[in-house]
């Protein structure tokens, strides 16, 4: 069993347990460096996590000099989502490979800001927020207030960046 990213993958290996390749370099006439790092066979999550982190920290721009690491960023995901209802209330659902995508793994915190024109969620540790969901399928639920200015039926579009997801309105949110 392997599970892929754009440059780490996290393969079961010969005795039972979870081995993560990950980006450290593309020095190396272009070729590339990979780390690696092994884990127990009860340790899954933990090893796509990695996976995860080290990817997106190589594809994220160098803070220290300046210059990016690679040419080549993550392509952000969009999605077109209609604002559902719950026992009268909006709500927006969101799960699986997407929120992986942005980094947004089961047991991570973020933040969720709002202004009036949507919703922004930012993954932080000390956020207020828990991603939950059951194995390594992670789930986000925004409901009731959470989901102001939007109301239910309002057109959004959630934008799936590393480390941030954005729902704004593509109507005219709110408004009856």
């Amino acid at each position: 069993m392997k599970n892929n990213f754009s440059l780490a993958t996290v393969e079961k290996n010969s005795i039972g347990g979870w081995t993560v390749r990950y980006p450290i370099s593309n020095a190396l006439n272009g070729k590339g460096w990979f780390g690696e790092a092994h884990f127990d066979h009860n340790r899954k999550a933990e090893a796509i996590r990695l996976a995860h982190v080290k990817e997106t920290d190589f594809l994220l721009p160098n803070d220290i000099d300046g210059e990016t690491k690679m040419e080549n960023y993550n392509t952000d995901t969009v999605q077109d989502y209609t604002v559902r209802s719950n026992k009268g209330k909006p709500r927006i659902w969101i799960e699986g490979k997407r929120l992986v995508s942005a980094g947004f793994l089961r047991g991570e915190r973020f933040t969720l800001t709002r202004d009036e024109t949507g919703i922004c969620l930012r993954l932080d540790a000390e956020g207020s927020r828990k991603v939950c969901g059951k194995g390594e399928r992670p789930l986000i639920d925004i409901s009731g207030g959470g989901c102001a200015p939007m109301v239910t039926g309002d057109q959004v579009e959630i934008v799936y960046k590393p480390r941030q997801i954005e729902i704004t309105c593509t109507n005219w949110c709110g408004e009856r």
